[in-house]
């Protein structure tokens, strides 16, 4: 018996290994071009060619969006600022995790084994921005809600 042990390693899709001590992410898709089709194949196309796509959407609405909610007629009221700020989070959103999937399909770059700080970073602007995206919705939700809008807003009529 031998003292080493070996870590077990795992085939992905896409010319991709996950090993535990050595992790490797190839930048190239190899498909027999016999072979049918599978979802894999599937997936990683619609990942590659759709999420540019989602991305510059996204990001233009969400620019506009915010270009009409900094207009000052529109910062009067608590709930546009509510939704200017799901803009930039909703952004910011987009960025950190669709354009980093991408960028990892298309190049093999992974951000978050860059190093241990860029991987603490991400993940907090990740989760931060999801959980708030998710949070302002329902602040929104509440603003919008006639009885408290009537009797006393939720934080400020005016800005």
């Amino acid at each position: 018996m031998s003292s080493e042990q070996s870590t077990p390693s795992f085939l992905l899709p896409g010319n991709a290994t996950l090993d535990f001590d050595n992790y490797t992410y190839g930048s190239t898709y190899d498909r027999d071009s016999d072979a049918p089709l599978t979802a894999a194949d599937v997936a990683f196309a619609l990942v590659r060619y759709l999420f540019p796509v989602i991305i510059v959407v996204g990001t233009t609405g969400n620019l506009v969006s915010a270009a009409v909610m900094l207009r000052g007629r529109m910062r009067a009221t608590s709930m546009y600022c509510y939704l200017l700020v799901l803009a930039v989070v909703d952004t910011v959103v987009l960025f950190v995790s669709a354009f980093k999937t991408w960028i990892r399909l298309v190049s093999g770059v992974e951000w978050l084994h860059a190093s241990s700080g860029a991987c603490k970073t991400i993940m907090f602007l990740l989760l931060v921005s999801l959980h708030l995206s998710a949070w302002l919705i329902v602040v929104v939700s509440a603003d919008r809600f006639q009885p408290f809008s009537d009797r006393a807003p939720l934080i400020f009529q005016t800005v």
